[in-house]
């Protein structure tokens, strides 16, 4: 057999009986088709056509020299309501966010699962804080690999994160990270088709490398990319999980920079409910740890020790802030521990190994307590029967339990990620960045980093 010709646009419109479109010159390549939705229950039609981009499905696609989900910058001659897709080759895009269809097939919605779409394979990134990560996630649920460096040993002799040296470590990692993250999903860069960041809260140096980079892969290769909210990212863990919540949901995220309780309508839409007004609940842990010298981080010292304690032995105190507040404070049982430890300090007994076990156990049944009163009553205030618990303190197993009970007792659901999935790491980054892409959301090159990202 001869080489395989390729056919023009001008070659395939005649071949086929249809007018040749006057925005195509004989460069570009055989159309593949177009899609016409009528009305919003609707009818879908394809038949071939000119091209266009298609931002329902995330796809856009310039006219000429083409490359996946890049802007275009002319308008659709088709008419109306019309999404196209043009200079489309199936064997330069692998099928990706190809649409296989047949002149004049025509279909209805609920059976749209006739449409043979590729997945979509996001690269996410997180430095938000003192942890590398990043992850390849397919469809926005499927973690094909998942990848985090923890800087715990770089900080654990300062008691706590220190944010120059956290800036550097990240500098160092993000590139073997990445890499690695690539390897074990067995996917090149050129099969990535977006990338998802963490834009913000958090240590803005930390923030900035990995945005920085993730901006500039985005460039290199051409690729939208989007930031994300940390705090969403959170929000978002549980969809990681086999049996995701539905929406809407209250959702608490309990770490060591946050405590707040957010009702959840989608992604993207959220009421804050309730906040700290001071320390986070992590933020406690870690202090409290730090007074008692029992090393950084101090929540899974605690939640280990306590296993050993009694947690009736000391009745801290429980900040209440009003019958019709779902704010959270939790400086003041930090404050009660320091004077206990202090009042019991001097000989001839002193601290000791017994005392610190029942402290820091009746220390996390005060907090714990609160978290989840607070968290049940404002989904009772929301009218909500499904509630999701997130963050770093979520992997705290006295929490986990508690909600549990309480849910069952309240006749709710609870969602609560695995703890790998609790502390900071990229795949849950990855969910929130493929529900915008696939939205067509994009963020541009001169995005920047902020330490204070309010979910709005």
């Amino acid at each position: 057999m001869g080489p395989r010709v390729q056919e023009t646009h001008q070659q395939g419109a005649l071949r086929k009986g249809l007018p040749p479109s006057p925005e195509l010159g004989d460069n570009d390549l055989d159309p593949l088709c177009i899609i016409k939705t009528i009305g919003t229950g609707g009818i879908l039609s394809l038949s071939p056509f000119s091209a266009f981009p298609l931002p329902i499905l995330g796809v856009s696609l310039r006219p000429g020299n083409w490359r996946r989900n890049e802007p275009s910058d002319r308008p659709c001659e088709s008419g109306p309501g019309r999404l196209c897709l043009h200079n489309l080759f199936e064997n330069d895009i692998r099928k990706s966010w190809l649409v296989r269809c047949h002149q004049d097939f025509k279909f209805k919605r609920k059976n749209a699962k006739n449409i043979d779409l590729a997945p979509m394979r996001i690269l996410a990134i997180e430095t938000s804080c003192d942890d590398t990560g990043a992850a390849v996630l397919l469809n926005g649920r499927k973690i094909l690999s998942n990848v985090v460096s923890s800087q715990v040993s770089v900080h654990q002799k300062y008691g706590g994160v220190v944010p120059e040296l956290a800036s550097r470590k990240h500098i160092e990692m993000i590139v073997p990270i990445v890499n690695e993250a690539l390897e074990r999903a067995r996917v090149t860069f050129k099969q990535i088709d977006g990338i998802a960041v963490t834009q913000g809260p958090g240590l803005v140096g930390s923030l900035l490398i990995g945005l920085s980079f993730a901006k500039s892969l985005a460039f290199a290769a051409r690729v939208p990319f989007v930031g994300v909210n940390h705090i969403e990212a959170h929000l978002s863990a549980a969809f990681l999980e086999e049996k995701p919540p539905k929406f809407p949901f209250i959702g608490l995220v309990v770490s060591g920079g946050h405590t707040s309780v957010f009702r959840v309508d989608g992604f993207g839409t959220f009421k804050r409910v309730g906040q700290t007004r001071d320390d986070a609940a992590g933020e406690a842990f870690d202090k409290v740890a730090k007074l008692l010298g029992l090393g950084y981080p101090g929540g899974p010292i605690i939640d280990e020790l306590s296993m050993e304690g009694n947690p009736k032995a000391i009745r801290f105190p429980r900040a209440s802030l009003g019958k019709d507040s779902f704010d959270f404070s939790f400086s003041g049982v930090k404050t009660a521990v320091v004077h206990f430890v202090r009042a019991h300090s001097e000989p001839p007994g002193g601290i000791t190994e017994e005392m610190i076990r029942d402290i820091v156990s009746s220390f996390q049944e005060a907090v714990v307590d609160v978290l989840v009163k607070k968290t049940f009553r404002a989904a009772q205030h929301e009218g909500l029967k499904r509630v999701v618990i997130s963050g770093g303190v979520a992997a705290n197993r006295l929490l986990r339990q508690r909600m549990g009970e309480e849910a069952l007792r309240q006749r709710m659901r609870v969602y609560i990620p695995s703890p790998i999935f609790c502390t900071d790491n990229a795949a849950m980054v990855g969910v929130v960045g493929y529900e915008y892409l696939k939205k067509g959301v994009r963020s541009p090159l001169s995005l920047n980093a902020f330490s204070n990202l309010p979910l709005r």
